[in-house]
């Protein structure tokens, strides 16, 4: 593990760091800051302020610093799919809250889709764009890197246990095989968000807008589909994918879009375990990270099994 993050607390020093904000952008603190969470990945607080509704303030660990920056790119190219960043600096933004609707008495506020449809509207229009988030400290993770972290987890005896490492290194060649295969196909890499789940979607009245970008990679799109179908009901991974796929067949041939739903299991897992593995190596195991390595992984490899033994990386 390379350092422990300790989450900061509501002190004067971060609501100082907080008025001074909205002071900027000409919005006062009307009361006290409410903590809403605080644990191992960040700090999360919700502000009242005198215009424009309340504010979230969050701060996060050094490696994911950029996230303001980020969220910021998300809200300026699709501005209809995510929450407006009020400020932000190295570790910390202020973003204004999307939800205020959820609770209205008016139909127009029943949420409707899967944010799986913003997501993917998120992504096309970052097409092209990797260099832009690079710049911005969004990490970009293709076949080489998934290689190269893959390989890296399997020499870590601290964070495996000898089964899983030796499981990993067996089928790391055939797994950078069928990646490299996989981006050859000409699906471009985009930004995905990486944990689109209940907390993190939130429906304005008239779409979804996706917030924490904490986990966000410029990488193969279908990857996106692991976290919101991890326990999903039929039913839900129906609407899922459907809603999912409605948006990239516009403008990628049905083919294209059908090998890339066959090879999101395994695509969607890889990229869960190289996340899990950066956040436990970074900020360490506790509230459940490194379970959730480890879950992510079983399930990789459960990928890997259930391939035919020619596409296993044992030719001959």
């Amino acid at each position: 593990m390379t350092g422990v993050w300790v989450p900061p607390v509501l002190s004067p020093a971060v609501i100082d760091l907080i008025d001074h904000a909205l002071a900027q952008r000409g919005r006062t603190r009307t009361g006290e800051p409410e903590l809403f969470r605080r644990w191992s990945i960040s700090t999360v607080a919700r502000v009242p302020t005198d215009r424009g509704g309340p504010v979230w303030f969050k701060a996060v660990p050094p490696a994911f610093a950029h996230e303001g920056r980020l969220a910021g790119w998300v809200a300026a190219a699709k501005p209809e799919h995510a929450a407006a960043v009020v400020a932000h600096g190295d570790g910390w933004l202020i973003s204004d809250d999307v939800g205020a609707g959820r609770s209205a008495a008016n139909a127009e506020y029943e949420p409707h889709g899967h944010p799986l449809e913003a997501a993917a509207r998120i992504q096309r229009v970052s097409i092209g764009r990797t260099g832009e988030l690079v710049r911005l400290g969004c990490p970009e993770r293709g076949p080489a890197q998934f290689h190269e972290e893959l390989a890296a987890l399997a020499e870590r005896s601290d964070l495996l246990a000898g089964e899983q490492a030796d499981a990993l290194s067996r089928v790391l060649p055939w797994l950078s095989e069928r990646l490299s295969a996989l981006w050859a196909d000409g699906m471009p890499s985009v930004l995905v968000h990486g944990d689109i789940q209940e907390d993190n979607a939130q429906w304005t009245g008239r779409s979804w807008a996706l917030i924490d970008w904490t986990d966000a990679v410029v990488t193969h799109p279908f990857a996106e589909l692991a976290r919101p179908l991890m326990n999903a009901t039929a039913a839900q991974k129906n609407l899922a994918v459907e809603s999912f796929v409605r948006v990239w067949a516009e403008i990628v041939p049905r083919s294209m879009v059908e090998r890339s739903m066959h090879a999101a299991p395994l695509v969607g897992a890889a990229h869960q375990v190289v996340n899990y593995f950066r956040i436990v190596d970074g900020i360490g195991g506790g509230d459940g990270l490194h379970e959730l390595l480890t879950e992510w992984l079983r399930r990789m490899l459960l990928e890997c099994s259930q391939l035919p033994p020619a596409f296993t990386g044992r030719r001959k």
